[in-house]
């Protein structure tokens, strides 16, 4: 597995790893062969975590601005770990599954579950 930081376009970082995998002689018996495509890695995904929790409170906010001013929002699994799915050469997904609850802050109601992704 060669890594290196995407460069340019994805067809320009898979030129660059081409070139360098046909610059290498081989030696002996030892061969370098190119399978499958480019997969993307992140580092450090905990980085994006604040981001995250700013855009489901943000969708959370704009559904209990649909209630009646004594509603308010419960948000759950803000403990799950990040996941990504990688769905181009260049790009991914985040996946965060969440869920929210809106009820009346005077009843302490559960009230109506929505599920939200941090997408």
């Amino acid at each position: 597995m060669l890594r290196v930081k995407l460069a340019g376009s994805a067809a320009a970082t898979e030129k660059k790893l081409t070139d360098f995998i046909k610059a290498i002689s081989g030696s002996g018996r030892a061969t370098i062969d190119k399978t499958g495509g480019l997969t993307l890695a992140i580092v450090n995904p905990d980085q994006y975590r604040d981001e995250i929790y700013r855009r489901i409170a943000a969708g959370a906010n704009r559904a209990v601005g649909f209630c009646a001013a004594d509603y308010a929002v419960n948000v759950s699994g803000l403990d799950r770990a990040v996941a990504w799915s990688q769905v181009s050469n260049t790009r991914y997904f985040c996946i965060f599954p969440t869920a929210f609850q809106l009820g009346s802050r005077a009843l302490g109601d559960a009230g109506e579950s929505r599920q939200q992704s941090g997408r």
